[in-house]
């Protein structure tokens, strides 16, 4: 999961390096505020399309469950997880 942040967040990281580099600090700001953007019209139409009725995403993310027990964290990581063939090294 991490590497696959670190991998998907790479441009965004080297536009805003070169852009401040370059002392050009109105494409870095403006590609930090448009990644934000993006990501909340993705969020919200996912909160909205997703859900059908049920809670929002928001609200079940807001629980404190999911900040104390670790359980659910566990089981979505290894849910998602490639599974192993025996007999592979």
């Amino acid at each position: 999961m991490i590497f696959l942040a670190i991998a998907t967040n790479l441009p965004e990281i080297a536009i805003i390096s070169s852009a401040a580099l370059s002392q050009n600090l109105g494409i870095a700001i403006g590609n930090i505020l448009g990644g934000i953007a993006i990501q909340t019209v993705v969020l919200v139409v996912l909160d909205v399309v997703g859900v059908k009725g049920r809670y929002p995403l928001t609200y079940q993310a807001a629980s404190l469950d999911l900040v104390l027990d670790p359980k659910p964290l566990l089981r979505f990581l290894t849910s998602s997880a490639p599974p192993r063939r025996s007999g592979v090294p």
